[in-house]
């Protein structure tokens, strides 16, 4: 089927269901055709019924960027972004249509997100390095800021000329005290109030311990006959120890550790056997099921891309809708995918000012022939 009939088909299945999602198809394939226009028309109109549709707003932005209306398909390629921030094909066309506009350090940024997501892509490093290089040069050869201004000096000191006192004058003179109205004798003769007692300390010392009764001591009756001796010369009598009544013969009894059991009978409940398992009570053993091979994730696929490894990522996304058609972020995906396979188109040579105006003359030519066979007709 050719690209013409499926534009058809498309457009007459649309026709019949403005809110069907083959309007993304539809408008892809109008814009791939050249026919811009149509394409950006048939993309907004399926947008407003399907707005969360990532590949849309992608699909939008460049129609939008190939009409060189570079203001809305920033605006297109935001949006994309909003939903999908990890969608490398939206930071890249959006760093194109913020380029267009002139602001550089914007498109700078959005390249280096794209970079991220697709490491070792060479025309990304090529515009990151690029836009780098362009940015860093106006920020060395900016004149340096002017030096803080000085802080004005304040007015020098004028030392006073002033005549200095004459020869005789003191210069510090000692004022005279009045006289005072008490003698000396009569301010030491007030009698002096006596000091307050002193504060008891009872609280603030710690408190005594109980008094224990004193010793009875023998004394010797030679001793209180001698006055001049001092009562304490003479040794004391060795105080009796009394020995405490020893524990009863049950506690000590039961002190006494049981006797353990003899090693014959340990050795026999050591001796006796486990009991064997019943063979056949139970199921027999099954084997193993055999293991299903594992379709792969979606995440599989973006972390494929965020690899670079765009073959692999398309051929896991064709797996996923292999197994489930409608599995609609996997198609998104893998129309980004294909669509970033896709070489880029090589850039036209540029013409001398010659063949410029070679050309500016056979456009002329062109022009005045075909309003010749207008009027003819």
């Amino acid at each position: 089927m050719t690209p013409q009939e499926r534009i058809a088909e498309l457009t007459r299945e649309l026709a019949a269901n403005p809110a069907s999602r083959q309007f993304y198809q539809l408008g892809e394939l109008l814009r791939r055709e050249g026919q811009l226009d149509q394409a950006v028309t048939v993309l907004r109109q399926g947008l407003s019924h399907h707005p969360r549709y990532v590949a849309a707003w992608v699909s939008l932005g460049r129609a939008l960027l190939d009409l060189q209306k570079l203001a809305e398909a920033q605006a297109a390629f935001r949006e994309a972004l909003a939903l999908d921030p990890q969608n490398p094909v939206a930071w890249r066309l959006l760093g194109e249509a913020l380029l267009g506009l002139g602001e550089r350090t914007e498109a700078l940024h959005a390249f280096q997100q794209a970079l991220t997501l697709v490491p070792g892509d060479e025309v990304l490093e090529e515009a990151v390095a690029s836009l780098k290089a362009e940015l860093s040069v106006p920020a060395a050869t900016a004149a340096p800021p002017p030096p803080p201004a000085e802080p004005p000096f304040a007015e020098p000191f004028v030392e006073s000329l002033a005549p200095p006192p004459p020869a005789g004058e003191d210069l510090f003179p000692v004022e005279t005290l009045p006289p005072a109205d008490l003698e000396a004798d009569a301010v030491f003769a007030v009698p002096l109030e006596p000091p307050p007692p002193p504060a008891d300390d009872f609280l603030l010392a710690p408190p005594l311990p109980a008094e224990e009764p004193p010793l009875a001591l023998e004394v010797s009756p030679e001793e209180h006959a001698e006055p001049g001796i001092e009562p304490f010369a003479a040794p004391a009598a060795p105080a009796e120890i009394t020995p405490e009544p020893s524990a009863p013969a049950a506690a000590q009894e039961s002190l006494v550790p049981e006797p353990s059991p003899p090693p014959a009978a340990a050795e026999a409940v050591l001796a006796e056997p486990e009991p064997l398992p019943v063979t056949g009570a139970g199921p027999l053993p099954q084997p193993p099921a055999p293991e299903l091979p594992t379709l792969p994730t979606l995440a599989d696929a973006r972390a494929a891309v965020n690899r670079g490894d765009l073959a692999a990522a398309a051929e896991m996304l064709r797996q996923l809708l292999s197994a489930n058609p409608e599995h609609q972020e996997a198609a998104d995906l893998l129309a980004l995918v294909e669509d970033m396979m896709e070489p880029l188109p090589p850039e036209e040579p540029r013409l001398s000012p010659r063949e410029k105006k070679i050309a500016a003359l056979q456009r002329f030519l062109a022009n005045v022939t075909l309003a010749r066979e207008r009027l003819r007709v």
